[in-house]
């Protein structure tokens, strides 16, 4: 069984992509932003209203795997660093 799925979904209900890797469980450092913080944060930095988020383990450039909220808004989707509250740029954020 993978350790690690990855399923890229269009919002027109249609697989963009789909991979599962064997990854170990990454050792993650303690939340600190709540999803409500998050959802604040997210409204902060697009101006957008926030529809919708999910806390997910994920691989960020530089920083190596961390816990991150990603955020659906109206014009796609945020990413905030779940330790720090800082928005992670979507160049930053590794994609399988």
């Amino acid at each position: 069984m993978p350790m690690r799925l990855n399923v890229m979904v269009t919002s027109g209900g249609r697989i963009l992509n789909f991979t599962a890797r064997a990854v170990k469980d990454p050792k993650l450092p303690e939340c600190a932003v709540s999803k409500d913080e998050a959802s604040k944060l997210a409204h902060a930095y697009t101006g957008r209203t926030v529809q919708g988020a999910v806390l997910i383990a994920q691989k960020v450039k530089d920083y190596g795997w961390r816990p991150v909220w990603m955020m659906g808004v109206e014009s796609g989707d945020v990413f905030i660093d779940a330790v720090t509250g800082n928005q992670i740029p979507r160049g930053n954020v590794a994609s399988y």
